[in-house]
């Protein structure tokens, strides 16, 4: 990639599939001139006259006969802006014809189209992001469940940067102490003893081989989803587990409370393998008593879920929805905000055949797909069921595995592993530029070999985070990223 920061660049910011609005970005030195006669109006010239980051309405010129064209335009005059130079940004109408004419004038006008991934490039240059904070911003676009965004989020808020400068920190502290000690080589002075020298460099390598852990283990889950049945006592959860795994797992009896102990088994829907575990019903319970640990272990196995199967007997199913699953929303407000609940009705084999069609006709309506205003609470539908019968098991299955596939942690973005690999690699070298270090403090083999090695460890972190880079580099970082980001 060449770095071309002279020149100012363009590009549609927003999707190319057309919608009711559109974004057009520009940044760069002449962004102010570009403008001023792109745009026209009093409004026009307000904005860039402007000494603060502002808005305004204003009309887009354009020849032709689409004339002139209303945008709201927003300006950042200075460093302030996310590329840390001069930028804007043009909201008008997602027409397509109209956007790729805007571009094109702007282009006559001295702008370039952007290369991909060079907005973020440049905030990088500008010393606004890091490098890991620079590829979280790719993860951020490419997440497609929650635990993704998460993740790429947690990046770009420096978590991994806070890590690496720590180290750097440490490691440049270690180098002066030792360059100092060569300076005053002549006079008996000892800035950092043998012992102290060692101690440090082990602890920096052991906090170096932690992250290598994390990086290498960040991209996939040794942990499987899993799949929770909760419900008050004696609804049919044992019976159901069985009935999905196709085998007498758990004990079922009539009488409540005979589940005390969360029971875990590892089972294949469809073609992903889950933990699905079954649970002591919900019930108050203020006595010190088994039913009293059983609550406990059912919270403790309900803050560690990715899927609830909310199971409601078939003969409760009277009433409005949102009444009969509010407690589970409370619950899982409280232990399991990000758990994806499944309602599923239990025991249909002992409703008359008149309540049945008319249960599986709410279904089919959706009146039991609930989305709750205050604290969201996930869409989900109602799947029928029998563990008697075998009626809605199969059904069940299919729509666990899609629940799962669309939003639990199963896979990763490319960015986690591209991420992964570039820092990871750099974490080993510094690691065995360490475990070097260590080697020739121990065999006393002179304190410039020892900071010399010091120094390569210091190179590749700063590598981690951008603080040393080249432009190849830089070239298959950013090359990832879709043009105007």
């Amino acid at each position: 990639m060449k770095l071309k920061l002279d020149q100012t660049i363009v590009a549609l910011a927003s999707g190319t599939a057309g919608g009711r609005r559109a974004v057009v970005r520009f940044s760069g030195v002449q962004t102010q001139q570009i403008l001023s006669k792109l745009l026209s109006g009093q409004a026009a010239n307000d904005l860039l006259c402007s000494a603060r980051v502002t808005s305004r309405e204003a009309q887009i010129v354009l020849a032709g006969s689409i004339g002139d064209v209303p945008c709201r335009a927003y300006y950042w005059p200075d460093s302030r802006s996310y590329t840390g130079e001069s930028a804007a940004e043009l909201h008008l109408m997602g027409c397509m014809p109209i956007v790729e004419s805007t571009i094109q004038r702007a282009c006559e006008l001295g702008a370039r189209i952007a290369e991909p991934g060079e907005f973020t490039l440049r905030s990088f240059l500008a010393g606004k992001l890091d490098l890991t904070q620079a590829e979280a911003v790719l993860g951020v676009i490419e997440a497609s469940n929650q635990h993704q965004l998460e993740t790429a989020l947690a990046q770009l808020g420096g978590n991994l940067t806070r890590v690496v400068r720590s180290l750097r920190q440490r490691l440049l502290e270690l180098i002066a102490d030792l360059e100092a000690g060569l300076d005053f080589v002549e006079e008996d002075i000892t800035f950092i003893s043998l012992e102290q020298l060692l101690a440090q460099i082990c602890n920096i390598r052991q906090t170096l081989d932690e992250l290598h852990h994390r990086l290498t283990t960040r991209t996939r889950s040794d942990r499987l989803p899993r799949c929770v049945l909760v419900g008050w006592p004696n609804t049919g959860k044992s019976s159901l587990l069985n009935a999905i795994v196709g085998s007498q797992r758990t004990i079922v009896s009539s009488l409540a409370g005979t589940t005390r102990d969360t029971i875990v088994q590892r089972v294949h829907v469809n073609d992903i393998e889950i933990d699905l575990c079954d649970t002591a019903g919900i019930e108050p319970v203020t006595d010190e008593s088994p039913r009293s640990l059983a609550q406990a272990v059912l919270t403790q196995t309900l803050a560690n879920s990715d899927v609830w199967l909310i199971c409601i007997e078939a003969t409760q199913f009277d009433g409005d929805p949102a009444t009969a699953l509010q407690p589970f929303h409370r619950l899982r407000e409280q232990h399991a905000p990000s758990a994806l609940p499944i309602v599923v009705c239990t025991q249909s084999d002992r409703l008359p055949a008149d309540r049945l069609r008319g249960l599986q006709q709410a279904a089919v309506e959706g009146k039991w797909r609930i989305c709750f205003t205050n604290g969201e609470f996930a869409r989900t539908e109602l799947v029928i069921t029998s563990a008697t019968t075998g009626v809605g098991i199969q059904q069940l299955k299919t729509v666990i595995r899609t629940v799962i596939s669309g939003n639990c942690a199963t896979d990763s973005t490319a960015f986690l592993h591209q991420t992964s690999a570039r820092c990871g690699q750099c974490v080993l070298i510094a690691a065995e530029a360490l475990s070097a270090a260590e080697d020739a403090a121990r065999t006393c083999a002179g304190e410039e070999i020892v900071a010399s090695e010091l120094r390569l460890a210091l190179d590749e972190l700063g590598a981690i985070i951008g603080e040393v880079h080249t432009e190849d580099i830089l070239g298959e970082i950013f090359s990832r990223f879709c043009i105007g980001k």
